[in-house]
């Protein structure tokens, strides 16, 4: 049986210099989808996201009718179809904005579930939680030449700490995570 396999790169809207590219099956849902990209993108995982694709926002807790449960939407019926973007807003307080880019879809024999998600390339440490994109953008511009900031200090982020096969051994571990806030909680 053949499934598809779509690659996404993911891009931090604010700093663009932080991104990921990630494969998925196209029968995960759009909530794993916005799940591998906390992950990866090293955060805590406790405020509210959405995913927009062609005007529809799908939601962890879809509040009104315009929006769609992104846990019961499966990516294959989003129709997606290579260089189509989506976007992501995370933590509605600061907002965290990625720009979401499907770069191919290919066919796959024999996919096995522990195979995917992966993530195959990216850089940088992720975004830095809690904290406003223009404090975050102020202080790596302000140290050392756009790669690090200090807080008291101490060396608190490095947007070139980022090792993607330590990434993916963390992975699954962090979607439980994710699955088990987002998905479990009452």
């Amino acid at each position: 049986m053949e499934n598809k396999i779509i690659t996404f790169k993911i891009i931090y809207t604010y700093l663009p210099k932080i991104f990921r590219v990630v494969e998925m099956t196209e029968t995960s849902t759009v909530a794993k989808l916005a799940y591998v990209i906390l992950a990866s993108m090293n955060t805590a995982m406790y405020h509210l996201y959405a995913i927009q694709y062609k005007n529809v926002n799908y939601e962890s807790m879809p509040e009104d009718e315009e929006s769609e449960d992104a846990t019961l939407t499966k990516l294959f019926e989003l129709n997606l179809k290579k260089k189509d973007a989506l976007t992501m807003e995370y933590d509605f307080g600061t907002t965290h904005d990625f720009t979401i880019e499907v770069i191919d879809i290919k066919e796959v024999p024999d996919v096995r579930p522990t195979d995917y998600p992966k993530i195959i390339d990216g850089r940088g440490k992720g975004i830095a939680e809690d904290t406003h994109v223009d404090e975050l953008a102020r202080m790596l511009k302000n140290d050392e030449g756009f790669s690090s900031f200090t807080i008291d200090g101490v060396k608190k982020y490095n947007l070139d700490d980022y090792d993607v096969k330590k990434d993916n051994r963390l992975l699954h571990g962090r979607l439980y995570k994710a699955i088990t806030a987002y998905e479990e909680c009452e």
